[in-house]
């Protein structure tokens, strides 16, 4: 096998010192133009690539930056990437990437299981000796972000509240400014009745201090429980099932608000937590209705499961024909007569539906 070419051979082919070769490659000032020409010819006749790894160690500048990202299938991130990319070749820089790549679904079912993941993309971008990191979407604390990233300076995308924004700097979008944008354009074309649907609305999110004309809040504002590291820890509202989700009785008998809940997320939170866990109905004394709805829902799930493990097709979906006499109805009943009896004389006398 063919040796590769080193520093020394590159220096002895343009007859300068191996010191010399070495601050060429370094791009150093002090080399003169013909000593220059003179060791890159001898580099690229040799086929001599530099050691750029351990160039980066000696100066402790990589001209690197690492880039954690979310989900790098998700166009949302293949755009942030593009634009840092753009920018960073401005500059000279190299971009090295981690995906930290969760599916949507799991969002809501493997909170630790993203973190420890995220975590651990983050300490691998570390290692490479980069000279700075920009993070997306991070669920992470203050404690674990500054333990992962050692003294590397972080910049995080997006992230517009919480605990986070007092340690690391952040770039987020200018929503207000969009916002006042999107509202001149569909009042310029004479519409009056305008939506608004949101996500969250936290500290630091522009919606959270943006005011009406007379100076009251847009949104009302959310108080928050102290940070946690589970996954709803950053959105764990004061109001609650403990203080009953901070319902105002007065508004309520004014007229003012049917609810007593200024906040709709507040509001759906405690219709939610409101209906309570599921309850066991065996011991029950249904009556046939409530009987039939139990059954059905039992159908249903028993089709849903063996469809998911065994890809068993749901009863009468080859031949949805046979429901199509499945119907709703009621009768009233002679006194003294029973429900079966009555129910088995109805069925006789009802048309049926072909």
């Amino acid at each position: 096998m063919k040796r590769a070419p080193t520093l020394n051979d590159v220096a002895e082919l343009a007859k300068v010192s191996r010191s010399l070769a070495s601050l060429v490659f370094q791009e150093s000032p002090k080399v003169s133009a013909t000593s220059r020409a003179a060791v890159l010819k001898a580099a690229d006749k040799l086929g001599y690539q530099p050691n750029e790894s351990a160039r980066r160690l000696k100066s402790s500048v990589t001209k690197t930056i690492g880039v954690v990202l979310t989900d790098i299938h998700n166009p949302y991130y293949g755009g942030i990437f593009y634009g840092v990319e753009s920018s960073a070749s401005e500059l000279d820089y190299k971009l090295l990437i981690g995906n930290s790549g969760f599916e949507s679904e799991e969002l809501n079912q493997k909170p630790e299981k993203i973190r420890s993941r995220q975590l651990a993309t983050l300490k691998t971008i570390r290692s490479q000796m980069v000279d700075g990191i920009i993070c997306s979407a991070l669920r992470t604390t203050v404690e674990e972000l500054h333990a992962a990233a050692k003294n590397s300076p972080v910049i995080l995308l997006g992230h517009s509240s919480g605990s986070l924004l007092k340690d690391f700097d952040v770039v987020v979008t200018d929503e207000q400014n969009g916002a006042i944008q999107i509202l001149d354009h569909l009042m310029d074309f004479g519409h009056k009745r305008i939506a608004h649907i949101s996500g969250g609305v936290d500290e630091g999110n522009s919606a959270y201090n943006t005011r009406r004309k007379n100076g009251e809040p847009l949104y009302e504002q959310f108080v928050y429980e102290p940070n946690s590291t589970d996954w709803y820890g950053r959105w764990r509202c004061k109001d609650s099932s403990h203080n009953d989700w901070g319902i105002d009785r007065e508004s309520q008998r004014n007229g003012k608000q049917f609810t007593g809940i200024g906040n709709i997320t507040i509001q759906d939170q405690a219709v939610t937590e409101s209906m309570g866990p599921i309850t066991d109905h065996s011991f029950e004394h249904l009556s046939p209705a409530d009987q039939m709805i139990a059954r059905t829902r039992r159908s249903l799930l028993i089709a849903a499961r063996s469809w998911k493990t065994k890809l068993t097709a749901p009863p009468g979906s080859e031949r949805p024909e046979v429901y199509f006499g499945a119907r709703a109805g009621s009768f009233l009943a002679e006194k003294g007569v029973s429900l079966e009896a009555a129910y088995s004389e109805q069925l006789i006398s009802a048309v049926r539906w072909t």
